[in-house]
């Protein structure tokens, strides 16, 4: 059999860290490895920041639900849900079962994007320094200097780094995304992670103790340095108590089965009139309003202005509370609200603040 030398082509040059993995394989080669492993690792450029929206397909009982949800929450909801994943790791992995988990990807060798298999999701401490990369379109990321993108630079496609993006560089993206449902109801509780609320979650935590999930409920609950008892009989019967905080809820999805909201389920307040249905109905007049905002120029970071656009537009109502309403936009604005109180509690003022 004529020998032949092994040639690998490739319309793209090397990028990142690649050029020196490229040489450690081949230099293990000419050692006479048989067998060599190359290891996916931290920063190797696949990290984006902890608000950032991911786009995911999730496989549960034969369907398919897609959604977009925050990075940080929603993978720390999962590495959570499981007690021995989370540990002072410099990096913690949540392992993919088969096709739980699929998402959108670019083929650089065809071209195409098309759905692609989640392997694992990870969470690893952020370095100093993060890229904002923003588009002309006004659709934006948090990056790490070292994650690898494609990009359309010179008439070619380039796999570069965060850091070496150029502002003529085109970042290459699909016309359309298909999917098995619609994305009109959106689930509102990630992105309430921080926010002082509850979560009423009742029915989902019933079918869970249905299901042969009670024990783990109550070690989370114990956890959580609640009494798990006098928790999961409130939710049970539906009395006073039965709320759960948003973060601890988030915690609990992976245990319960319920990555996205239920129907019944609300956040808000302890008192039912002051609770929302967590999941949003998007309707189609919505997400015009929405799409018209956006193609004007208007920040879509800024939701009080918003407000100030849509009232022209559409009819706007508004809930009117009693007592006072405080403006708290930044420190100062924290801190005076905080003397104002002190002072009414004949406390001393101060002048930075704190929980204590």
């Amino acid at each position: 059999m004529e020998s032949k030398p092994f040639v690998l082509k490739a319309d793209y040059e090397p990028a990142g860290d690649q050029p020196q993995a490229i040489a450690k394989l081949i230099e293990g080669i000419r050692d006479g490895f048989r067998h060599q492993t190359l290891l996916g690792v931290t920063g190797s450029g696949k990290s984006i920041g902890y608000d950032d929206p991911l786009y995911l397909i999730e496989s549960v009982g034969g369907q398919s639900r897609t959604r977009i949800v925050q990075a940080g929450p929603f993978i720390d909801g999962l590495i959570e849900s499981v007690p021995f994943l989370n540990g002072d790791s410099e990096t913690e992995r949540f392992a993919c079962s088969d096709g739980a988990f699929s998402t959108h990807a670019f083929d650089p060798t065809t071209g195409i994007a098309s759905r692609a298999a989640v392997g694992a999701l990870l969470r690893h401490r952020a370095p100093e320094t993060m890229f904002r990369l923003t588009m002309r379109c006004g659709r934006a990321v948090t990056l790490t200097g070292d994650h690898n993108l494609w990009v359309l630079r010179d008439g070619r496609l380039s796999l570069i780094r965060t850091e070496e993006v150029l502002e003529t560089d085109r970042i290459p993206t699909p016309e359309s995304i298909s999917s098995d449902d619609d994305l009109r109801v959106l689930d509102v509780i990630p992105y309430l992670a921080d926010a002082n609320l509850y979560v009423f979650a009742e029915d989902e935590i019933v079918a869970c103790v249905a299901n042969g999930g009670y024990a783990g409920l109550k070690a989370n609950f114990a956890s959580f340095g609640l009494n798990p008892w006098a928790k999961l009989r409130a939710i049970q019967n539906r009395i006073k108590g039965s709320g759960i905080k948003v973060r601890q809820y988030l915690q609990l999805r992976g245990q319960i089965g319920a990555s996205f909201a239920g129907r019944s389920t609300s956040i808000g307040g302890k008192k039912p009139e002051c609770r929302l249905p967590a999941q949003l109905p998007l309707t189609e007049s919505i997400l015009s309003l929405f799409g018209i905002y956006i193609a004007e120029g208007n920040s879509p970071d800024q939701p009080g202005h918003f407000i100030a656009w849509l009232h022209t537009r559409a009819p706007v109502y508004g809930y009117r509370f009693g007592g006072e309403w405080l403006d708290i936009g930044d420190r100062t604005q924290l801190v005076e609200a905080d003397n104002r109180y002190r002072r009414r509690a004949g406390l001393p003022e101060r002048d930075q603040y704190s929980v204590e």
